[in-house]
């Protein structure tokens, strides 16, 4: 298993189980994994996590936790950032291609981060010096306990599914913006 720890508190954001091998798998697509510190004047640096491997195109699993100012980089090209003002972008390498938009209120000291729930539920959080973590937005996508997985598609749109890799089971969400047609209509939830 390969995690990521904070190194400060011990908090665990990222865990990989490497197929019960000792070694890494053979074919590997890699990923970076990269943190970059925010500070009083959102000024950037080359933080303590360098770069890791997935054998597969998956950003996020189930309970997985990204901190603010940690990025994900596809190798291939699409990259999710979750900023230090609370945003979660995704990025072709050269343009935006998403973005959920600048936490509301956000003042010098706020701590985000992105969590993918147990139960599907994809959501942005801040807290703030002492408090309880507070819900910023969320994809309100909360299923049974299971698998599900946060990758995006060759166009670097990000695509909550439930399910494996192997087997997908359901799309829940994406950030593709679907234009309606006449007739089209919108249903509940």
């Amino acid at each position: 298993t390969l995690s990521l720890l904070d190194v400060a508190t011990g908090e665990q954001y990222w865990k990989k189980d490497l197929k019960g091998t000792g070694r890494p798998p053979t074919m590997m697509r890699r990923f970076a994994l990269a943190s970059i510190p925010c500070d009083a004047r959102n000024n950037v640096g080359v933080g303590p996590y360098a770069q890791f491997s997935n054998e597969d195109n998956v950003f996020m699993r189930q309970g997985d936790k990204i901190p603010a100012g940690g990025a994900y980089q596809e190798i291939n090209g699409c990259g999710l950032y979750v900023n230090c003002d609370g945003r979660l972008d995704i990025d072709d390498g050269l343009w935006f291609k998403w973005s959920s938009g600048k936490a509301k209120d956000d003042t010098i000291g706020d701590d985000y981060f992105l969590m993918l729930h147990e139960t599907g539920n994809l959501a942005m959080y801040r807290r703030s010096s002492d408090d309880d973590a507070q819900l910023l937005w969320a994809t309100h996508t909360k299923g049974e306990i299971g698998n599900y997985f946060l990758t995006s598609s060759p166009k670097c749109d990000l695509k909550l599914f439930q399910g494996t890799l192997e087997k997908k089971e359901k799309l829940l969400w994406s950030n593709r913006v679907k234009k309606l047609r006449s007739g089209d209509r919108l249903i509940k939830a």
